[in-house]
């Protein structure tokens, strides 16, 4: 009676330690089929000898296909459907013998126009050897194109300006070139045809008028020099008469013989020292306006 009641005991424990494993079995199974319904990816079971198991919803949905078409077939058969015989080779020898017993990796292929990535899992034991996920990366392909040929195409604009950009200072250097061939051929002019001319002008005129003549030849003797340029440039905002007084102040000329010289009072030419001093920025600074017209005077003459 004893060992009749022991033995009820343990067939008792028996069937609750296996209602207890089927509940646990059956908790496992529901995972793995809401893993299987909510993955994004496309997921395949493929066992050892490369019959598909199992398809996800999510593939289905990817390839268009139906289930009964794909579980049982071959994976060589169906990836032959779709692509080359190459490529579709390439898969299957990824798929059963590459990188075993490791992470194998990614391989990458396309489809009907669209980009796919599979990667598989660790080998399973039993029939179930391989777990595979294949996921549509058309629309990151197509970035990453999009992206090559917009680096492409700025590279070749960089190599476009680049050109340009010697084109350009190569016809800079040639205006410059043939500004300072003509600016020697005009100071050869001056200096062979005209200061003779002013140097006999010069000895048939009065001493009181000379102050003209010699204010007119040092003027043609700077017809060339960039002395000028550089007050019209720097300064813009000087007038043609106030460029003229600037030469005579750093010629060393009183407001007395300025005006003389320009047809103008010296209140009037007081009044242009006082704009010039302004527009060159030293209006409110001990600064001597001569002293300061030279020193530009020879930055640029030197």
């Amino acid at each position: 009676m004893v060992y009749k009641k022991r033995g009820i005991g343990t067939i008792a424990l028996l069937q609750k330690r296996v209602a207890a494993l089927e509940k646990e079995l059956a908790g496992a199974n529901g995972r793995i089929n809401r893993f299987w319904k909510s993955s994004r990816d496309g997921l395949v079971l493929v066992d050892k000898n490369g019959t598909i198991q199992r398809v996800s919803d999510s593939l289905m949905k990817m390839g268009s296909i139906r289930n009964g078409d794909i579980v049982g077939a071959k994976v060589y058969d169906i990836t032959k459907k779709y692509l080359s015989k190459s490529e579709s080779g390439k898969i299957k020898k990824f798929i059963l013998y590459n990188a075993a017993g490791k992470d194998a990796g990614y391989f990458k292929f396309i489809a009907n126009s669209r980009y796919f990535e599979i990667c598989t899992s660790l080998k399973s034991p039993g029939e179930i050897d391989r777990l595979v996920y294949i996921r549509e990366i058309t629309h990151r392909e197509k970035a990453l194109q999009e992206l090559f040929q917009t680096h492409s195409a700025l590279e070749r604009k960089s190599k476009e300006l680049n050109q340009k950009n010697i084109a350009l200072h190569e016809v800079l250097s040639s205006i410059q070139n043939e500004k300072n061939a003509l600016k020697n051929q005009i100071a050869t002019n001056v200096e062979k045809r005209i200061l003779p001319l002013f140097l006999k002008i010069k000895d048939r005129i009065p001493p009181s008028d000379r102050d003209y003549i010699i204010w007119a030849e040092n003027a043609l003797k700077e017809i060339t020099l960039p002395y000028i340029d550089a007050l019209a440039s720097k300064f813009s905002t000087l007038t043609p008469k106030q460029i003229e007084l600037c030469l005579l102040v750093r010629d060393g000329r009183s407001s007395k013989e300025i005006a003389r010289i320009m047809n103008i009072s010296i209140l009037t030419v007081n009044r242009h020292r006082e704009a010039i001093r302004k527009k060159l920025g030293i209006s409110n600074k001990s600064v001597n306006l001569t002293t300061y017209l030279c020193s530009i005077h020879n930055a640029y003459s030197e």
